[in-house]
């Protein structure tokens, strides 16, 4: 079924009837403007986009926009009729409350015996179903993600026609019923995000589900982790659960999901209670997944090292990698091997002190060897004993294509980070008190001096500098100048004289468009023989200056083209009184900001 609906996609997509969405970074698709206007038309007797207009009684296909509560008013075109097939509201903004009317939802929709389609997804009101839900013998898809259901009546388990069922971030059901087994044609169901404790033994007899998001392994008596072998078509997502409950570690081994070769995100989660370290990393071993995933996260492991799967080469396809609340293992695996890889995360691993060469491949023997050949994004946070980042000892530098660099509450590193990052745009470091070596930058308070990586960064666009209590100086040698937008938080640079010899040596780029210098109480003069070579400046904001009198008028760019003061009293004073008449000294600024005021 799932394959002739996707040689029908892929037809409509080939003839453009509908075409990639690309207003989105998702991979969603919309139907072609033209067709949309072709198809409305044609099709208005039996489906119905609902936007406030009144809603003809003969709407098999009825599909809106939520309003925040839906009364039973709004459907009443429809009252009298019961020949609606499809029910399918739309979220219209995110993190927001939606209530439908319990008339709607308990008498209304019932009665539509002949509906196929029911979604009441994100309705924060819906905490049960009633019984005759079970009249709709005829549902095919339902949809009850992100309300408030606590248990699902027994009539539903009656729906022997039901292909989808979709019970994502139900945060308040805790079990599903062993009726479960009841829906034969079951081929989707979506449990990922809720507090299941536990599945019933009675799911092993949908074994045509092409989708389980979840599989939570039970206790003693329980779900064995062997039972996913009853699943052959599992497809795209898959989390397995209370991986600490798996007694024998072949039981994994016969869960066979090195042969699911349809599944592309796998989450593998332990307890955080530690156990058996030997017996964790058998588990481990034996779920060694399938080439073709593209997602792997593992969490809570706790054994003391990694399977040699974990970051070889031949898993080609996988693209995002998350390992968190590994809390025994020693080093990181090969991951730099992995040549399709574009983003990684690592959390909380406190038993690793150093990253080093293990980190890259799992030998040199080839000096020509290119590690972390796609990586975009890089994550470590919350590593509490990480001291040392070794350089790669190769002949290329790794991470070529590296663009966002974070680390986060790594107190003990310290050290060179890698050079050679002809990509990097973003560089965020918080909390990494010891690190004496590299930019947002902020909460580093033994940081002295910026890295001379970031000289190398010749893509970086964006630095801020902010909450740095050692910082001294920024490099002699100036900022890339690739820099855009610069937010110095000035009471980091010392005294007034740092700061105007910052600007008057010219170590700050032309390329500059953006310059926010704030939170310096003790400057009383700003020195404009820097400013007057950054020729691109656009936006100059100063902020918490409370002892700056004056401006270098005559100095500021030409370029400039906002000027914007706030709390800054004396500057305030100067230019503001009498409705900003001073700043005709300034006629070459189009604008002016004084706090809210904006002069033009």
């Amino acid at each position: 079924m799932e394959s002739v609906g996707a040689e029908y996609f892929n037809e409509l997509l080939f003839r453009s009837l509908i075409e990639k969405d690309k207003t989105t970074a998702e991979e969603k698709f919309r139907m072609h403007d033209l067709i949309y206007d072709l198809a409305r038309p044609v099709s208005e007797k039996s489906s119905c986009y609902f936007e406030g207009d009144e809603i003809a009684g003969s709407v098999r296909h009825l599909s809106f926009l939520r309003q925040r509560f839906d009364i039973y008013k709004k459907f009443e075109g429809l009252h009298e009729r019961n020949c609606l097939r499809t029910f399918l509201p739309h979220v219209q903004f995110l993190n927001t409350d939606y209530y439908l009317s319990k008339t709607v939802s308990h008498d209304w929709l019932p009665k539509q015996r002949c509906l196929r389609t029911l979604s009441l997804s994100n309705y924060k009101n819906i905490v049960e179903l009633p019984k005759s839900v079970g009249n709709l013998v005829l549902l095919r898809y339902l949809d009850l993600s992100y309300t408030s259901i606590k248990n699902l009546p027994d009539e539903i388990f009656e729906l022997y026609n039901l292909q989808t069922l979709k019970l994502s971030n139900c945060k308040s059901l805790m079990e599903l019923s062993r009726q479960i087994g009841n829906l034969v044609n079951l081929r989707h169901l979506d449990i990922s995000d809720t507090n299941l404790v536990e599945m019933p033994a009675e799911i092993c007899r949908l074994q045509d589900l092409r989708t389980l998001t979840s599989f939570i392994v039970g206790e003693e008596d329980g779900l064995r982790i062997s039972e996913l072998r009853k699943f052959p078509y599992l497809q795209g997502k898959l989390s397995i659960l209370k991986l600490h409950n798996v007694v024998d570690p072949m039981d994994a081994f016969q869960a066979n999901l090195k042969n699911k070769e349809q599944i592309e995100e796998l989450m593998l989660e332990w307890g955080s209670d530690p156990q058996d370290s030997q017996a964790e990393k058998d588990v481990l071993d034996n779920l060694q997944p399938s080439t073709m995933l593209k997602k792997l996260s593992i969490r809570y492991y706790n054994g003391t090292s990694f399977p040699k799967w974990l970051g070889d080469s031949s898993y080609c396809n996988v693209r995002v990698l998350w390992i968190s609340d590994c809390n025994y293992c020693l080093s990181l695996p090969p991951f730099g091997q992995l040549p399709s890889l574009k983003e990684l995360v690592v959390e909380r691993m406190k038993m690793v002190k150093t990253v080093g060469q293990e980190f890259y491949c799992s030998n040199a023997s080839c000096p020509s060897f290119q590690p972390f050949p796609l990586l975009e994004s890089l994550e470590f946070e919350e590593m509490s004993e990480w001291e040392e980042w070794v350089p790669f000892e190769g002949s290329n530098f790794p991470f070529p294509c590296l663009k966002s660099l974070c680390l986060s509450k790594c107190p003990l590193l310290r050290g060179n980070l890698p050079n050679g990052l002809p990509s990097l745009k973003e560089v965020r470091i918080k909390e990494c008190n010891q690190f004496d070596g590299f930019v947002s930058i902020e909460k580093c308070d033994s940081l002295q001096c910026l890295p001379r990586m970031i000289l190398n960064a010749n893509s970086l666009r964006r630095l801020n500098l902010r909450n740095i209590k050692s910082l001294i100086s920024l490099p002699a040698d100036g900022l890339p100048t690739s820099v855009e937008a610069l937010r110095i938080d000035l009471s980091t640079l010392g005294d007034e004289e740092v700061v105007n010899t910052l600007l008057r040596e010219s170590s700050l780029p032309t390329s500059l468009t953006y310059l926010r210098l704030w939170n310096f109480d003790g400057l009383k003069r700003l020195e404009g023989k820097g400013l007057q070579h950054l020729t691109s400046l656009k936006t100059l904001y100063i902020f918490e200056c409370g002892s700056l009198e004056s401006l270098p008028e005559d100095q500021l760019p030409s370029s400039l083209e906002l000027l914007c003061i706030i709390s800054c009293p004396l500057l305030e004073e100067r230019y503001g009184n009498e409705k900003g008449k001073h700043f005709t000294k300034i006629a070459h600024i189009p604008a002016i900001q004084i706090n809210d005021q904006v002069i033009i």
